[in-house]
């Protein structure tokens, strides 16, 4: 008999694929030895959400079980850009015109319905999810929303230079890029839901406003932040202090107009889209965390191609990368192994106007 647990793993450019601990339900961190340590269900990628932020709408795929991708429906959102799926597999938040929007998620076939949405936020931005799904994060440029599930019990704390946010694993804080080019360190109170800033702010490798998004191995003992036009660097990695303070930051020497980052669920290397060069670099993680200076993996795709966002499902396996060429967007599929990427054939979203500004990977546990 199959049945589904409905348990999903966020996969988005900004933060890093996270589950519940231990093994026993299946944590990424067991890396390849999961499939023996637990005989229960299977992690199975099953949906790909992303959005269209000129057509206003949120697409949704079906992934076939060689990691194809069909697509099956659109579903009305004007603005749709940032995506987040909170790790219950219950939701989908979406930031669209003048608000957040939150959709239940229905398991058969990935249909998206909507519950809620909170309109006080301004203009949203990346939207971040905790790994128990209990809070989200929403910078707006004016101050940073966060929220209970299902975007209830809003408030709107001062804090405005927040740009791409990520969770701390155990959800009393989150690290950031800053509209400075720093990074920060947030705590975040569970009953006035506001975050206050403590720790140094290390230059994080960017400058103003060029902050794309930052990632974490699966220990959380290092953070990676990716940045578009950027100087003195485009990519960075950064130590994580007892404290959960970000401490020593070093600059990587590539030097590329990143619009997206991701990590491999199996801790092997950082993967980044460039978007005015066609190119997806896989870049190899050092034992000490660091950046190797040669890209393990670099791919060129077809010429006037502008690379955004990339979502990786939760096995490390197939890595989806949404692109535009001549006005028109699909979303390349890539089979991962340590060194090598072979390319599928794309899928084709729209024909016209299609600006993705969010992916995400939708999985459940499956018998």
């Amino acid at each position: 008999m199959r049945f589904l647990i409905p348990l999903s793993l966020v996969c988005l450019g900004f933060a890093h694929c996270k589950m519940p601990d231990p093994c026993l339900v299946g944590d990424l961190s067991c890396d390849a030895f999961t499939s023996l340590l637990y005989a229960g269900p299977v992690l199975t990628p099953r949906f790909v959400y992303a959005s269209d932020n000129l057509s206003g709408n949120i697409q949704t795929m079906k992934i076939k079980e060689d990691g194809a991708l069909e697509f099956l429906r659109s579903t009305a959102l004007a603005g749709a850009s940032s995506l987040a799926i909170d790790p219950a597999g219950r939701y989908l938040y979406a930031s669209g015109t003048g608000g957040v929007f939150v959709y239940s998620i229905t398991h058969k076939d990935g249909t998206l319905v909507a519950i809620n949405s909170y309109t006080g936020v301004g203009t949203p931005g990346a939207i971040s999810v905790d790994p128990s799904g209990s809070y989200i994060v929403i910078p707006t440029g004016t101050g940073t929303a966060i929220c209970k599930v299902r975007a209830t019990d809003c408030v709107i704390s001062p804090i405005a230079n927040l740009l791409q946010t990520a969770f701390r694993k155990d959800a009393t804080g989150i690290f950031a890029q800053l509209n400075t080019g720093n990074l920060g360190t947030f705590n975040l109170d569970s009953t006035s839901l506001m975050l206050t800033s403590f720790g140094p702010t290390p230059a994080g490798g960017g400058t103003a406003t060029t902050g794309t998004g930052l990632v974490f191995d699966s220990s959380q003992t290092h953070v990676y932040s990716a940045y578009q036009t950027a100087s003195p660097a485009n990519l960075s990695a950064g130590t994580v202090a007892g404290d959960k303070s970000i401490g020593t930051v070093t600059n990587s020497p590539l030097a590329h107009d990143f619009y997206s980052i991701a990590m491999d669920p199996k801790d092997r290397f950082v993967l980044v889209s460039d978007f005015n060069n066609n190119l997806i670099l896989g870049v190899g993680r050092n034992t000490d965390g660091s950046l190797d200076p040669t890209p393990l993996i670099a791919v060129a795709t077809q010429a006037s191609t502008q690379m955004r966002k990339i979502a990786i499902d939760p096995t490390g396996t197939y890595m989806y990368v949404t692109n535009t060429q001549g006005g028109s967007e699909s979303i390349l599929t890539f089979v991962l192994s340590y060194g090598t990427m072979v390319q599928r054939a794309p899928l084709s979203i729209v024909t016209s106007n299609n600006t993705s500004l969010g992916m995400v990977v939708a999985s459940f546990f499956e018998n």
